[in-house]
């Protein structure tokens, strides 16, 4: 038999609680790709909420940002700053060509 802690209570509860707070994303949030869901369905494992993200980033009013959402905006910040570091590369082909605002 197995002696039940307040410490294995305490993380049965959380562990329940998030799996709970995840259904409930899941539900309202049905616009996700098969990989976000996996992806946020191992966040959730690993003990983290739904409502929080491993970027610290927050949205305009200074709250952290859900998972998805800060997963969708890193992407989208990723691909405009290779987009742009590709454009102002000296080894682009049509250097002469491009007018990098940075410079």
């Amino acid at each position: 038999m197995k002696i039940m802690t307040a410490t294995t209570i305490n993380e049965k509860s959380r562990k329940d609680y998030l799996r709970m707070e995840l259904k409930e994303y899941m539900q309202v949030n049905e616009g996700m790709t098969k990989s976000e869901m996996n992806d946020l369905c191992e966040w959730v494992a690993s003990g983290n909420s739904v409502y929080d993200n491993p970027y610290f980033c927050s949205d305009d009013s200074g709250r952290p940002m859900d998972y998805i959402s800060a997963i969708r905006f890193n992407d989208e910040m990723r691909a405009e700053m290779v987009g742009f570091f590709e454009s102002c590369s000296p080894f682009n082909k049509n250097w002469n060509d491009v007018t990098c605002e940075m410079f």
